[in-house]
């Protein structure tokens, strides 16, 4: 899913990739899996960002630094 997700946010199709990240972020909480989590919100945080939406560009990001720092997940930020 991660493949199909950046290639549809570099392709420009960001309302497909948005609705991958949904359903990979469903999963991923589910399975309790924080860094999956932290990766996906940060890509709905591109697809924000590239649809013109700061407000909800810096949202997405500022709720995947708060999920990371409760865990200490470093590695979404520094890929």
């Amino acid at each position: 899913a991660a493949t199909e997700i950046d290639l549809g946010i570099g392709s420009g199709d960001l309302k497909g990739a948005s609705r991958l990240i949904a359903d990979a972020l469903a999963r991923a909480n589910k399975d309790g899996r924080a860094a999956r989590q932290v990766e996906l919100i940060l890509a709905q945080a591109r697809i924000e960002s590239r649809m013109d939406n700061p407000s909800l560009a810096r949202k997405e990001i500022v709720l995947a630094v708060s999920k990371a720092a409760r865990r200490r997940i470093v590695r979404p930020f520094i890929d």
